[in-house]
C-alpha cells in the first residue's frame, strides 16, 4: 500500500500527461524484480507487475476531480504532450512537416485559382440569372454573332428575360489628349449596364434615346483608362474628347470591378442606330448579347421560348433563318471557357499529390509507432483505455497537420505571384486572384481532414497491442506484426499508384507540347512583327485615300536597315480572323447555310514575301491589280482541294459575302497553307484579295526582319508618322511567335505544373519506399541473420528483399495504370496529336517509375545481404 501512496501522491503532484515519468518506470520495475525473485518467469513477473497497479485509472480520476479538470484541460493537455515527444524528434517531425506543408501548400494555390475562376459567381447583382445569348446553325451547331434584328426580335417576343441587351467591340483614333491614341472602345446597347446591375462611380450610364443618330456622342470610360490618362479626376465629367475627329463627351466612370469584364475595352459608347434595319436577319455582326431572366423564371422554359422564336423567324424570313437557332448559356460558363476542364484535372492531380504526402506521413507514424511500442503498452497496462491512446496519437497527428498546413498556407501564398506569372494571359478573372477567406478555410478544413486522415489508421493500428510480446525485452527481433506490414505494404500501393497517375499525365503532356513545339505554321513566326493600325473614317473616308496611303508608307520602308519584307493585310494569323461563305460560278445552287466557308483577307503584294508562302501555282498579286482591274484572288491549297478536286483552280471564279449579288473574283494563284489558328487550332481554308479591291480603314502593318534584328517598332513608327503623324502606332510591334506561344498557353500552364507535382510526388514515393524498406529491412535484421547462419547466401537475401518489394512495387504499378486511363481521359482536350492511352508513355513511365522504385529498394537490400549473422543473433 505504501508503494500505491507513492503513485497516488505522484500523480497529484504532476499534470495527467507526466503518466510515463521515470519515477513510475522505477517502482513497476522494482516490482518486477520482486515477482522475479518469488520464482515468476521474467514475462511473467512484468506482466504480473502492471497488473498490480490496474487501479491507477481510478487514482488519475480523483486526482482530476480533486484538481478540476476538464475535458478542454485534458485535450490541451495532449497537445502539450504531443508537442514535447515532436521536440524529441526532430528529424522526423521536420520531415513530416515539409511533406504535409508541400501538399497542403500546393492544393491551397490551385483551390485558390479555381475557386476565383469557376466556383466564385461574377461581380454582378444575381448574376445566375445572366445568361449570354447565341445564334447557332442548326446544321454544324455552330454559333454564330447575333444579328441585331434577332435581338430585338427577343426583346420583343421573349417574356422569360427582364431585359436583353448587345454590344460590339470597335476601335476609335482618340485624338486631343497628347499623342494619338488608338481606343479599344465597346459600342453597347442603352440597357447593358442595367442589365448588368453595374452603377457608374461618377456620373451616370446611357439613356435610351442616345442610340439615336445625333444623340450618340457621348462616352463612359473604364476605370484603368481614368485612372492612367486623366489622373483619377473627377471633374472630367462634361468634358469632350475626340474619336474619329468627332466630339464625344464623357459622362461617367465604370467601377474598378467592371475591369474583368471589359474585354480590355477603354470606354464605352452608344450603339447607334440599331433600329435602321429591323429586317436584316442575315446580318451577323454583334459580339455578344446578354439576357436576364425574370424572378422564378427556369432556364428550361427561357430556352423553350427563345426556340420557339427561331422557329417563327424561319417561317418568316426562310431565306436567312431557315438554319438558324438559338442558344443559351449561364454567363459565367462562357466566361469561364477552356480553363475549366484544365482547373479541374489540375485541382485532381494536386489532390492526388496531397494524398502521397499523407500516405508518407502514414507511414512515417507507423515506423515511429512501433518504436514507441513499450510505451504504449506501457500506458495501456496502467489502466489507459484504447480510446484514450487513441486521442493522444492523434492529437500528435493533428498538430504535425497544423504545422504542416500553417507553413504550407504561407508557401501557396509566397509562390502565387510565381504561379500566376506561368497562368495563361488570357486565364479567365486572372487580375482576381488571391488567398481569400474561403481559400484558408478550404485549407483550414484539409489541413484537419489530413491530420485525421493520416494519423488514425496508425492510431488504431498502434494500439492493438499484445501486452506480453510488447514488454519483453527481447521484443525488438521479433520483428513487426503481420497486420502492420499489411498495412504499410498497402500504403506503399497506394503511393505508387497515386505517383505513376501524375507521372503519366506529365509525360502525356510533354509528349503533347513537344509536337505543338515541332509542329510546321507554313512561316517562320521568330522573325515576322506585327502592328495594327486604324485609319480615320473621315480623313481617309474613300478607297483611293487608304491605298495612297499604304503605298507612301511603303515607299518609306522600302531599304530600311533590317527590314527584309513590309506588307499590310486586314487579317493575320493568330488573330480572329474573319470568315464568309464562299460560292463558285457555274456550281448548282445549295442552301447558303451549307456553302463552304472560308477565312479571307485583303494583303498588299509583299505579304507572301513577308510570310514565306511558296506559290504552288500561277501568279502572284501584282501593282496591276488595281480597284479598276477585275477582281482576283488567290486561295490556299486546302480549299483548293476542297473546291475543285482533281481540277485545275486556275481561272475558276467564286465569290463571298453577299451571294445574292455576288461580285465574283478570278482565281490566280495557289498558295501554301498556313495554320492561322496556332499549332493545335482548326484554321478554316484562305481566301486572299489585293488590297488595291479592297482597301478597308482598319488594317495590320507585318514585317519580316532579318533574324537577329531588335524590334523594329521605331522604324514603322517613323515611316508611317512621315506620313502621318495624327495616326496612333501601338508602342511595340509584336512578334507573332508571341501570339503562338499564346495560343498554346493552357498546354504550357498544365505541363508546368503537371511536372513540379510529379517530381514531388516521384520523389515522395522514392523516400516513401526506401522508408518502408529500410525499416522492413531492420526488424528482419534477426531473421536475416539466423538464414545467413544456416547458409544462405548475399544473393539469396538481395532475392528475398527485391522480391518483396518488387510484389508490392508491382501492384502498385498495375493499379496505378488502371487510374492513369481515368485521368488521361480527362487531359484530352490538352492533347495534340497524342492519344490519352499513348502505350510509349505508359510503359516508358512505368518502367521509370519501377526503376526508381527498384533503386529505392536496392539500398536496404544491399545493407541487408552484408549483416554479420554473429552481429545480427547477439541479442537474441
Amino acid at each position: 500500500m505504501k508503494l500505491f501512496h507513492k503513485l497516488r501522491a505522484l500523480f497529484r503532484k504532476q499534470a495527467l500527461d507526466r503518466e510515463m515519468s521515470e519515477e513510475l518506470r522505477y517502482h513497476l520495475e522494482t516490482q518486477t524484480e520482486k515477482n522475479r525473485a518469488a520464482g515468476m518467469e521474467p514475462d511473467e513477473a512484468r506482466y504480473a507487475a502492471y497488473r498490480k497497479f490496474g487501479g491507477v485509472e481510478q487514482v488519475k480520476e480523483a486526482a482530476r476531480d480533486q484538481r478540476g479538470i476538464t475535458w478542454l484541460e485534458e485535450v490541451i493537455g495532449d497537445f502539450r504532450y504531443g508537442a514535447r515527444q515532436l521536440r524529441k524528434a526532430p528529424g522526423f517531425a521536420t520531415v513530416a512537416i515539409l511533406t504535409l506543408a508541400l501538399g497542403i501548400g500546393a492544393t491551397a494555390a490551385i483551390f485558390s485559382i479555381v475557386n476565383r475562376v469557376i466556383l466564385q459567381p461574377l461581380d454582378f447583382p444575381d448574376s445566375g440569372q445572366l445568361y449570354l445569348l447565341q445564334e447557332t446553325q442548326l446544321s454544324t451547331g455552330k454559333t454564330v454573332p447575333v444579328a441585331p434584328a434577332t435581338m430585338l426580335e427577343w426583346r420583343k417576343q421573349a417574356s422569360s428575360f427582364a431585359s436583353v441587351a448587345g454590344f460590339v467591340g470597335w476601335n476609335f483614333n482618340l485624338t486631343g489628349l497628347g499623342d494619338p491614341y488608338r481606343l479599344y472602345t465597346r459600342l453597347v446597347t442603352p440597357n447593358l449596364f442595367p442589365t448588368l446591375g453595374v452603377q457608374p462611380i461618377l456620373g451616370r450610364t446611357f439613356r435610351a434615346d442616345e442610340a439615336e443618330a445625333g444623340k450618340s456622342n457621348v462616352l463612359i470610360l473604364n476605370h484603368a483608362f481614368w485612372k492612367n490618362h486623366f489622373g483619377g479626376r473627377e471633374d472630367i465629367l462634361g468634358q469632350t474628347v475626340r474619336l474619329e475627329d468627332q466630339p464625344f463627351t464623357i459622362i461617367g466612370v465604370m467601377p474598378a470591378s467592371y475591369e474583368a469584364d471589359t474585354g480590355n475595352a477603354a470606354a464605352y459608347a452608344p450603339l447607334a442606330n440599331i433600329h435602321v434595319h429591323p429586317d436584316n436577319f442575315g446580318d451577323h455582326w454583334l459580339q455578344q448579347v446578354v439576357g436576364r431572366l425574370k424572378p422564378g423564371v427556369s432556364p428550361e422554359r427561357a430556352a423553350a421560348e427563345l426556340s420557339l422564336i427561331s422557329e417563327r423567324l424561319a417561317q418568316t424570313h426562310p431565306d436567312t433563318n431557315r438554319d438558324t437557332g438559338a442558344k443559351m448559356t449561364p454567363l459565367l460558363e462562357t466566361r469561364i471557357g477552356q480553363a475549366k476542364p484544365l482547373l479541374l484535372v489540375l485541382l485532381a492531380a494536386v489532390g492526388f499529390l496531397l494524398l502521397i504526402a499523407c500516405v508518407n506521413v502514414a507511414n512515417l507514424l507507423l515506423a515511429r509507432a512501433s518504436s514507441r511500442q513499450k510505451e504504449i503498452s506501457l500506458r495501456v497496462a496502467l489502466g489507459a483505455s484504447r480510446a484514450r491512446v487513441i486521442r493522444q496519437l492523434l492529437a500528435e497527428s493533428l498538430l504535425l497537420a497544423f504545422l504542416g498546413g500553417l507553413l504550407g498556407a504561407l508557401l501557396a501564398a509566397a509562390s502565387m505571384p510565381v504561379l500566376l506569372s506561368f497562368a495563361p494571359p488570357d486565364l479567365p478573372r486572372l487580375g482576381e486572384i488571391h488567398i481569400d477567406g474561403r481559400a484558408l478555410a478550404f485549407s483550414t478544413l484539409v489541413t484537419l481532414l489530413t491530420g485525421l486522415g493520416f494519423g488514425l489508421v496508425p492510431a488504431l493500428q498502434s494500439t492493438r497491442i499484445d501486452l506480453t510480446g510488447a514488454l519483453k525485452d527481447s521484443g525488438r527481433g521479433a520483428g513487426e506484426s503481420r497486420p502492420r506490414q499489411r498495412l504499410r505494404n498497402v500504403l506503399v500501393v497506394a503511393e505508387v499508384a497515386l505517383a505513376l497517375i501524375l507521372l503519366v499525365g506529365a509525360g502525356l503532356l510533354a509528349r503533347s507540347f513537344s509536337h505543338i513545339q515541332h509542329e510546321y505554321l507554313g512561316y517562320n513566326p521568330d522573325v515576322v512583327y506585327v502592328s495594327r493600325i486604324q485609319l480615320s473614317s473621315q480623313k481617309y473616308s474613300t478607297d483611293v485615300a487608304r491605298v495612297a496611303f499604304t503605298d507612301r508608307v511603303h515607299e518609306q520602308m522600302v531599304g530600311k536597315p533590317g527590314i527584309r519584307f513590309h506588307a499590310f493585310t486586314s487579317a493575320f494569323p493568330h488573330h480572329q480572323n474573319p470568315s464568309m461563305a464562299i460560292a463558285v460560278e457555274g456550281a448548282p445552287e445549295s442552301d447558303p447555310a451549307k456553302q463552304p466557308r472560308a477565312a479571307y483577307a485583303a494583303v498588299t503584294p509583299d505579304y507572301f514575301q513577308v510570310m514565306s508562302n511558296p506559290l504552288l501555282a500561277g501568279r502572284w498579286f501584282t501593282e496591276r491589280d488595281v480597284a479598276t482591274a477585275p477582281l482576283v484572288a488567290l486561295i490556299s491549297k486546302r480549299f483548293a482541294d476542297l473546291l475543285f478536286p482533281g481540277q485545275n483552280p486556275l481561272g475558276k471564279r467564286i465569290a463571298g459575302g453577299d451571294l445574292v449579288n455576288p461580285r465574283w473574283a478570278e482565281i490566280v494563284g495557289v498558295v501554301t497553307d498556313l495554320k492561322s489558328e496556332g499549332p493545335t487550332g482548326n484554321s478554316l481554308p484562305q481566301v486572299y484579295v489585293p488590297f488595291a479591291q479592297l482597301p478597308i480603314p482598319q488594317f495590320m502593318c507585318v514585317e519580316r526582319v532579318v533574324e537577329g534584328t531588335p524590334n523594329p517598332t521605331a522604324i514603322v513608327t517613323a515611316a508611317i508618322h512621315a506620313v502621318d503623324p495624327t495616326i496612333p502606332v501601338p508602342p511595340k510591334l509584336v512578334c507573332i511567335a508571341e501570339y503562338v506561344a499564346n495560343s498554346v498557353s493552357f498546354q504550357r500552364f498544365a505541363l508546368f505544373l503537371f511536372g513540379i507535382f510529379s517530381g514531388v510526388a516521384l520523389l515522395l514515393a522514392a523516400i516513401g519506399i526506401y522508408g518502408v524498406m529500410a525499416y522492413s529491412v531492420n526488424q528482419r535484421t534477426n531473421e536475416i541473420g539466423i538464414r545467413m547462419a544456416l547458409g544462405a547466401q548475399r544473393e539469396d537475401v538481395l532475392r528475398l528483399i527485391l522480391g518483396q518489394a518488387g510484389r508490392v512495387v508491382a501492384l502498385g504499378l498495375v493499379l496505378g495504370l488502371a487510374g492513369a486511363f481515368a485521368l488521361s481521359r480527362l487531359l484530352g482536350s490538352l492533347l495534340f496529336q497524342i492519344e490519352p492511352y499513348d502505350p510509349i508513355t505508359l510503359v516508358g513511365v512505368a518502367a521509370l517509375l519501377a526503376l526508381i522504385a527498384f533503386l529505392a529498394c536496392w539500398l536496404p537490400a544491399q545493407r541487408a545481404a552484408k549483416v554479420d549473422p554473429l552481429v545480427a543473433l547477439r541479442h537474441e
